[in-house]
């Protein structure tokens, strides 16, 4: 479930992208802090291994004395020097970096550093300075004196480049860690470009193309085509918006086509209408203003059929029940069959009826459809109006409803 939220949600996407960035920062940051405490001391620890060299020289200096008379001072100048090499020597700087997990050529030389000065060199500097004080001035051995101090001389510059190679292996040491920082660095920031790369990449693909399709449609809706749809096909946050506004749209161009379709109707309806009371005007104002004879009847015919697009029609006067009507106004009715022509054959009583509008089919193929409206006035009916159609569905309500005003 979380995998699945995990790999088509947006918002978890772009939080997993801005955790990948945080934690690079985080390794990059913590990465530099380890090696800069890692590191602390070795430039302290180099300085102080760098002072070793030169206080083995000063020891070297207070073991010459300017005169002969002048050895009773080695029991107080020398013994300093030795006391402040050996501080120096297991200094806390020095013992800081030691204790750290340091290369193996760090470890070798201080060990060889220490082993030489316990030793080599205190063991001569010691005898030395007793040889000197062991006697009274008139008696020391002058000579072997001097044979001592050669043979500490003679160990001082081995030591010195044994100290030499210690500072080395600091600066080495010291230097590789610089290194690895950089390199730890370097892959962190190369990790940071391929994360930042893929979310600007993620972005354009998922973010930037899918909103750029939503504003095209959004416009395209705007402006009244209901035809277009997003095509973001992806399970995510925008896909289920475009979605969403697909099936809003279609909504809309349902409504819209009803609407369309209600207001042409209404269109027609008012059109209708029109015609209708043009047509009401017209028969009332020719029936007023006219003489009564059947030129006029039969324009008025003629008008009717043109506004309910029938055939022909024709007014005949009569009752229900004649035997023969008359025919006042004709349009060249297309009669029924042949045998059933009521104007040749007398048989007028399929066209009145009872005295009610009705629909009189045809008996043979091709034949018209004949609607029957009677024309009445206060319940007397005086004959009827005929119109023939092509089919009888074509007569609406609207059409009857006029047939039976004008009649």
């Amino acid at each position: 479930m979380f995998n699945t939220k995990l790999i088509h949600s947006l918002q978890a996407r772009l939080g997993l992208a801005m955790a990948a960035i945080l934690a690079l920062a985080i390794i990059s940051i913590g990465s530099s802090v380890i090696m800069t405490q890692t590191a602390k001391g070795f430039a302290a620890a180099i300085n102080q291994a760098g002072t070793l060299r030169m206080q083995s020289y000063r020891i070297v200096a207070s073991l010459v004395p300017v005169a002969r008379q002048e050895v009773h001072l080695l029991g107080v100048r020398t013994p300093s020097l030795v006391s402040e090499f050996r501080e120096r020597l297991a200094s806390d700087r020095i013992q800081s970096v030691m204790q750290k997990k340091t290369s193996l050529p760090v470890q070798d030389s201080y060990r060889l550093l220490v082993e030489r000065w316990d030793k080599v060199l205190a063991p001569l500097i010691n005898e030395y300075i007793d040889q000197a004080l062991a006697t009274p001035l008139s008696q020391q051995p002058y000579d072997r004196l001097t044979n001592l101090r050669q043979a500490y001389l003679a160990e001082v510059d081995p030591f010195v480049d044994i100290i030499h190679q210690f500072v080395r292996a600091l600066e080495l040491e010291a230097e590789s860690k610089i290194e690895r920082l950089q390199l730890i660095q370097l892959f962190v920031l190369i990790l940071t470009l391929v994360v930042v790369i893929v979310v600007l990449l993620f972005v354009r693909r998922d973010l930037h193309k899918p909103m750029q399709e939503l504003l095209a449609t959004a416009g395209a809706v705007r402006h009244g085509d209901f035809s277009v749809r997003c095509s973001h096909p992806r399970d995510d946050e925008l896909g289920q918006l475009g979605a969403a506004f697909n099936l809003m749209t279609a909504d809309l161009s349902h409504t819209y086509e009803e609407l369309e379709e209600r207001v042409a109707n209404k269109t027609a309806d008012l059109e209708r209408s029109n015609r209708s009371l043009e047509l009401l005007y017209t028969v009332s104002r020719r029936l007023s203003l006219e003489s009564f004879d059947e030129k006029v009847l039969t324009q008025l015919v003629d008008e009717i059929c043109r506004l309910i697009g029938a055939r022909s029609g024709a007014i005949c006067l009569g009752e229900p029940g004649d035997e023969q009507a008359f025919r006042l106004a004709s349009t060249t009715l297309n009669d029924l069959p042949e045998d059933d022509w009521c104007i040749e054959n007398s048989d007028c009583a399929r066209c009145f009826g009872d005295g009610c509008a009705h629909m009189i089919t045809p008996q043979s193929d091709g034949g018209a459809y004949r609607y029957s409206t009677p024309v009445a006035d206060k319940g007397e009916q005086f004959g009827v109006l005929l119109m023939d159609i092509d089919e009888a569905s074509s007569l609406e309500g609207w059409h009857k409803r006029l047939l039976d005003t004008v009649a």
